[in-house]
């Protein structure tokens, strides 16, 4: 059963990979494309980016005009062009190599895992709008937004993509933890701090939901307090992200979610495209909130200390272990202890699922 769930999860994480690829390519295209888009508007008075810290609201200590602004749009260009490239040699091409050579088996990749979360990130905030209507409320939009001309939105949301993530992860999360680690009198680099730790124990736990909440609370003033819910919980799956795998990841995943927008005001064939494109996300984005939550209440759980005495009294005649060569685990329910089928197979002991190992000369690695 544990082995069937997790083959649909993977054909699921599949199809959202190839639509999260359709997506950048899009948003890309037309954010090389807004470097001359909004030339001729470097003189209007509104051609301003704003520069501002949250603590916990917003407060605004300068903006950025004129020629100055479009230095620092080139720059965002430059750095969000940057984080695609890293997302391509780390995520889209190890993922796509990994997948065809087995379909069905586990792998840690930052690409599927911007894709699963970023459709989960879809479906929680349409069940949180959906659950609003049903009780009669409706959810405040700022009426700004609708109004922004494509240079505006252009503006703003390139610049939210890359700052928010500087000053939400990188000082509410990154340098927190570094600077835990480091009086503590671990050895760690201060490369650290722009995330990529690659594991989450509780250190990394406590200030990724710190870091969240003050992402939600920051947009209490533009969009009113429902808006918390599913900031915070986005906020969560781009501290995830941050810490995992680095703060280009968490940069792609806030670019995907804001910058959106951006096409589908110059083309209404757009919003056709993506209003398709985001249900079936939305509906992978479900089995991804229901796996994702099994794992963060089994972190929560302290992953169960007694499997290794349920799992020999269940399979007695099976051997099963911890690995020490990897830091494997389950992508069904989280679960850290497996026993083996045969040499390149174990199962999880928890759920049953069933995940190929491969034994090469010098070291293990998943498949």
């Amino acid at each position: 059963m544990g082995s069937a769930l997790h083959s649909i999860k993977e054909v699921a994480s599949f199809i959202s990979t190839l639509l999260i690829l359709i997506i950048l390519s899009v948003l890309f295209g037309y954010m090389f494309f807004s470097i001359v888009y909004v030339v001729p508007y470097i003189n209007n008075p509104k051609f301003l980016i704003p520069i501002y810290i949250v603590i916990p609201f917003p407060i605004i200590l300068t903006f950025l005009k004129g020629i100055v602004a479009y230095g620092w749009y080139t720059f965002l260009v430059i750095a969000l062009s940057i984080s695609g490239i890293l997302l391509g040699i780390y995520g889209v091409g190890p993922y796509f190599k990994s997948f065809f050579k087995n379909p069905f088996g586990y792998r840690k990749n930052v690409f599927q895992e911007i894709s699963e979360l970023y459709a989960l990130n879809i479906f929680f905030g349409m069940v949180v709008v959906y659950i609003l209507f049903l009780i009669g409320y409706v959810p405040y939009t700022p009426p700004g937004l609708g109004k922004m001309s494509v240079w505006m939105q252009m503006l703003a949301f390139l610049h939210a993509s890359f700052y928010e993530e500087v000053i939400t992860r990188t000082i509410f999360l990154g340098i927190p933890v570094f600077l835990v680690y480091f009086f503590s009198g671990k050895k760690v680099s201060p490369l650290r701090i722009l995330g990529g730790y690659g594991k989450i124990t509780s250190v990394e736990a406590v200030f990724i939901i710190i870091s969240a909440g003050i992402f939600a609370t920051a947009h209490i003033p533009a969009w009113d307090v429902w808006k918390v819910v599913p900031t915070f919980v986005g906020g969560l799956v781009l501290g995830y992200l941050y810490i995992k795998y680095g703060i280009y990841a968490s940069i792609m995943v806030h670019f995907m979610t804001d910058f959106i927008s951006v096409p589908m005001a110059m083309y209404s064939g757009y919003q056709f495209l993506f209003g398709i494109i985001l249900i079936v996300l939305a509906i992978a984005g479900a089995a991804f909130f229901v796996s994702y939550s099994i794992r963060a209440i089994n972190f929560l759980r302290g992953k169960r200390g007694n499997e290794k005495e349920r799992s020999s009294k269940e399979y007695p005649h099976k051997e099963s272990f911890t690995p020490s060569w990897t830091n494997l685990v389950c992508p069904n329910c989280g679960g850290t202890v497996f026993q083996y089928v045969d040499k390149n197979t174990v199962r999880c002991v928890n759920c049953g699922t069933i995940i190929k190992i491969e034994d090469d000369k010098d070291k293990k690695e998943l498949i």
